[in-house]
């Protein structure tokens, strides 16, 4: 039987702007996306987020709260790549930072991740940005429920 993974994500705001991973491959290219990754067993999802941020942009962060709930299922959004099998629940805190460390101190960064930066939330519906809809909800600025769906 496949396992349902769960993950922890970050948003991350500061004067009008968002914190974000820049990644680069062969599929999408330059694209970005939200700091997090998988929870471990036996870690609560704040615990998670926690050190996700820690490892990927090298920054202590404060989870405030849950925001957004989002799935991704494979066989709906990937059908043609080696996401078929995939199924993720994704959940978004935002978060504080508590520390000003220079954000090249990440001490286990994703693969294929090559930047931390700072963006225009105005500028997130134009973004090569994983998962898009996300990032519409939040330049948005409109309440929103937690749980997305399915979404890419």
């Amino acid at each position: 039987m496949k396992k349902i993974r769960i993950a922890t994500k970050a948003i991350i705001r500061r004067d009008g702007q968002i914190l974000l991973i820049k990644f680069k491959n062969s599929e999408r290219g330059i694209h970005y996306g939200f700091p997090g990754g998988g929870q471990e067993h036996g870690e609560t999802l704040e615990a998670s987020i926690i050190r996700e941020c820690l490892e990927e942009i090298g920054q202590d962060v404060q989870p405030l709260a849950l925001v957004h709930v989002r799935e991704f299922i494979g066989r709906n959004q990937a059908p043609a790549t080696m996401y078929h099998e995939f199924h993720q629940v994704e959940c978004y805190f935002e978060c504080k930072l508590l520390s000003d460390r220079p954000y090249d101190t990440a001490t286990v960064p994703d693969e294929n991740q090559i930047g931390v930066e700072w963006i225009d939330i105005e500028k997130l519906p134009s973004l090569n940005l994983v998962p898009q809809t996300v990032g519409q909800v939040i330049a948005s600025g409109q309440m929103t429920p937690v749980y997305l769906g399915d979404v890419h």
